[in-house]
C-alpha cells in the first residue's frame, strides 16, 4: 500500500510504504521515503536523505492531519472527528 502527501508547490512526495499485514501493528516499522516525481516518476531514488527540511515540513503536516482525524494504527482519535450523519426518514 501506498500513501501519499505532496504539495502543491513542490515536485516532491512523501510516501509511507507499508505490507498489507504490518500496516496495522503499531510495532511495524514503516519505512520513511521522498521521491522526485517529476524527475523520477518511477520512484527508484530515494531522496529523503538530501531534502530534510521538506521531509521535516512534510511530516509536520502529517502529525497535524493525525491530531485532527485520529490515526487508528496508533489508537488515536482526532480532536476533529465527529459521528457518521444520519438521515431521518
Amino acid at each position: 500500500m501506498l500513501r501519499a502527501l505532496s504539495h502543491a508547490t513542490q515536485p516532491m512526495t512523501a510516501a509511507e510504504i507499508g505490507r498489507k499485514l504490518g500496516r496495522r501493528n503499531p510495532q511495524t516499522v514503516m519505512p520513511r521515503a521522498l521521491y522526485d516525481l517529476q524527475n523520477d516518476p518511477g520512484e527508484q531514488k530515494n531522496v529523503l536523505a538530501d531534502h530534510p527540511d521538506e521531509a521535516n515540513r512534510l511530516q509536520a503536516m502529517i502529525e497535524e492531519a493525525r491530531e485532527d482525524l485520529g490515526d487508528s494504527r496508533r489508537d488515536m482519535v482526532g480532536k476533529n472527528v465527529r459521528p457518521i450523519g444520519k438521515i431521518k426518514r
